[in-house]
């Protein structure tokens, strides 16, 4: 990039197809600097006329949860999307889902190149123990050149299952400033909160000079879960294992969007958990877990935590002035890894007893249980044994001023990664199109697409509210490099395969960056395969100052305007091989018959835009089929097929062309 701007102008022609295919590969390197946007991933030449649905906004795919008592009642939402260079027809969208008889309509109204608009149905009432097959098609009274993106199905299974309670992990230290100006806010957040949340603190020994109280009473078994998730700055919460609250905790929407976005989430797994005090100071804890349905993964773990509720101190006994600390890690049980449970459905009950050390206060000691996918690190439920909200006044008084941006980072620790090699199978994962497009509006990752997450944290993620500027939407892809600790870490985002690519195609991308600071240093490296992912070649490698797109900045970055985006422009004749060929016709059509009449032999010629199957036979003069000439798949090109009749009587025939949605009939002569 380097500052410079370079414009190309591309002409739209008609360009012959190779059938070459090519799999493109995002690899992002951490250095917690500041965030990184992908949008508008494409290849191909754009068309004069292209409608397609593009997304299904508010039915989640594959399974959902829910309450047996629970239904949804929604209004569907889908987006259409014109992806061609010219204003589209006003047309109809249709939605069915066979399964509940369900069908609706809406209309596209008249589009401008690129732009995008939310259609929305009639009222869907949805409900556990049904499975939804949508479909959402166009009705087309207007001219389209692409046909492969005008339809988009979706199957979505709704299963009995349970409310979930949202766990809340923070890592904290009593020698962080950072901790101490956002603690407040979430510790106000979770007593509020307190009956829907599990929360629990783990104190760290850094940043320097790492004195914690807290943190000396265990060290290792705290340690182990930082390992865990790879925790090297403080304050760091994490929602469920899954998501990581920005920073600041004072700003009421990061935790409030994020927290919603997990407690709608049904889950399969119920928990209930109970505590007996017996005599002496042996506290025994029943967890009683049902699991809904079997569940694919088979490593679930049970972590059993001992919490004490809080502890206030009249005199700071660290280093950042904080006194008042609440939902305090202090022992795991049997250890930090947990209990291996069974993912078969059915009911579980487990007992466990547990010694209440002498510098707790009995009084606020409860049992925090969980159920959390080893695989995966999602947390799929959390109970408490204890409800009771204490409210402590002082919480009430947050420190507004000087809150820090970013975490107090605890930089001994260093890490080394090794590249992630794939060894995925492309061979049902492609797509195949005049102009292929993946604006990231629809369930995440795209079909066929696969994101390489080594170390089960932060990786590329979907974001909504920002696009690219290229082609109109409401999403686009975010790496969290600002909150992502684990510096040095490869994050890789896989695309399907892209068949049918040509040399004359182009391959663009819409990102935006801005840098942190110049000691922290991100990168984005892209490399195309030809090979079905044999081997890459690199096309884009940019980081630091060279990848920005917008000024630096010390807050989180996000793009506010398309001067804050640029476009990365790649010709595909860079890595395809260029074989000169006859130009590919625009569209469908067959030709008379050459000559005609005829004998012995003739030629029946057609043109066909793209690569389809294509179906030719012969029909006598009564409707009778005498013979199939073509019966297979051929790529796009004036195409032309010879036809010399065998015992075939004089007289009038007819030959009938089926290539995907296009259709026609002529006739021939044979004279003997």
């Amino acid at each position: 990039m380097f500052g410079i701007i370079t414009i190309i102008l591309s002409f739209y022609f008609p360009k012959p197809k190779s059938g070459n295919s090519v799999i493109v590969q995002f690899v992002a390197r951490n250095g917690y600097g500041n965030n990184l946007y992908i949008d508008n991933i494409s290849i191909g030449s754009r068309p004069e006329n292209d409608l397609a649905i593009t997304s299904i906004n508010n039915i989640p795919k594959d399974t959902i949860y829910l309450n047996s008592l629970y239904v949804y009642n929604l209004r569907p939402r889908a987006n259409v999307t014109n992806f061609g260079t010219k204003s589209s027809t006003n047309d109809t969208i249709v939605m069915k889902i066979n399964s509940v008889s369900y069908e609706s309509m809406d209309t596209s109204g008249i589009l401008a190149p690129g732009q995008t608009r939310i259609l929305t149905f009639d009222s869907l009432l949805m409900s556990p123990g049904t499975t939804y097959d949508i479909t959402i098609y166009i009705k087309y009274s207007g001219p389209d050149t692409n046909r492969y993106n005008d339809t988009l199905k979706q199957t979505t299974v709704i299963l009995k299952g349970e409310y979930r309670n949202v766990m809340v992990e923070e890592f904290t230290s009593m020698t962080s400033p950072s901790c101490a100006s956002n603690n407040p806010a979430l510790d106000k957040y979770i007593d509020t909160n307190f009956q829907y949340v599990c929360a629990v603190k783990y104190h760290l020994g850094f940043p320097t000079p790492g004195i914690d109280s807290l943190y000396l009473g265990d060290t290792s078994f705290q340690k182990q879960r930082s390992d865990y998730y790879y925790i090297r700055a403080v304050p760091t919460t994490i929602l469920d294992g899954k998501l990581r609250l920005p920073l600041p905790y004072a700003l009421d929407t990061n935790m409030a969007n994020l927290f919603y976005s997990r407690y709608a989430i049904g889950t399969p797994v119920s928990l209930d958990v109970s505590d007996l005090r017996l005599p002496g100071d042996t506290i025994q804890t029943t967890i009683n877990i049902k699991l809904f349905h079997t569940l694919a993964s088979n490593d679930l773990r049970l972590r059993i935590y001992a919490i004490e509720r809080s502890k206030i101190y009249e005199i700071s006994p660290g280093t950042n002035g904080e006194k008042n600390f609440y939902d305090i890690f202090r022992r795991a049980y049997p250890d930090s890894a947990g209990y291996s449970i069974s993912n078969v459905a059915g009911d579980y009950q487990y007992i466990y007893k547990y010694h209440r050390d002498s510098l707790w206060v009995d009084s606020l000691i409860y049992t925090l249980a969980f159920v959390q996918d080893n695989r995966t690190k999602e947390v799929l439920n959390c109970a408490k044994s204890r409800q009771t909200v204490l409210y402590h006044k002082d919480i009430k008084n947050l420190r507004t001023n000087s809150i820090s941006r970013k975490a107090d980072l605890d930089l001994s620790k260093k890490i080394s990664n090794t590249y992630y090699k794939n060894n995925f199978k492309y061979k049902d994962s492609t797509i195949s199109s005049i102009f292929s497009l993946e604006g990231f509006e629809g369930p995440f990752p795209p079909k066929g697409w696969t994101i390489l997450n080594p170390d089960v944290g932060f990786t590329f993620e979907q974001l909504k509210g920002y696009n690219g500027p290229t082609l109109g939407g409401v999403n686009c892809v975010k790496v969290p490099f600002y909150d992502y600790q684990n510096i040095g870490e490869k994050d890789t985002l896989l695309s399907l395969v892209f068949t049918d690519v040509s040399p004359l195609d182009t391959f663009k991308f819409d990102y935006s960056y801005a840098q942190y600071l110049s000691t922290y240093i991100d990168s984005l490296v892209v490399s195309m395969s030809t090979d079905e992912g044999e081997t890459f070649v690199t096309i884009f490698s940019e980081g630091g100052a060279y990848m920005a797109t917008s000024a630096a900045t010390t807050l989180s970055f996000a793009p506010t305007s398309t001067t804050q985006w640029a476009t990365y422009i790649y010709p595909m004749s860079e890595i395809l091989p260029f074989s000169p060929g006859k130009p590919v016709p625009v569209t469908y059509k067959l030709y008379q018959n050459y000559p005609n009449p005829f004998n012995p032999t003739t030629y029946i010629n057609f043109d066909l835009p793209r690569n389809v199957f294509v179906t030719l036979k012969i029909y006598d003069i009564l409707g009778r089929e005498i013979i199939t000439l073509l019966n297979e798949k051929r790529n796009a090109g004036p195409q032309s097929v010879p036809f010399t009749p065998t015992n075939l009587a004089s007289g009038i025939y007819f030959y009938r062309i089926t290539a995907g949605d296009f259709s026609d009939v002529k006739k021939m002569a044979f004279i003997k």
